[in-house]
């Protein structure tokens, strides 16, 4: 592509796709850092994804697996670990 060419848009389509299976292979892969996760929190909300426990059960167990903290310092002290 030269200097003032745009993307087509099936490269960024492609793109677009690549991204999302990076972002999945963190996920699983268990390595996603905070950074990425805020990361692949903006992707899906530029993209208007959305899910509640109403639309996708997954979303409950998510939150059972969500640690829980029984004050500040519980929380301060996890961060350091």
């Amino acid at each position: 592509m030269g200097k003032h060419s745009k993307a087509t848009e099936e490269q960024l389509s492609e793109l677009h796709g690549e991204l999302a299976q990076f972002f999945k292979q963190k996920l699983r892969g268990g390595d996603a850092t905070a950074a990425d996760l805020g990361q692949i929190r903006q992707f899906l909300k530029d993209n208007r994804i959305e899910a509640t426990i109403e639309q996708d059960p997954n979303m409950g167990s998510l939150a059972t697996m969500l640690p829980t903290f029984e004050d500040e310092d519980d929380f301060e002290q996890s961060q350091r670990h």
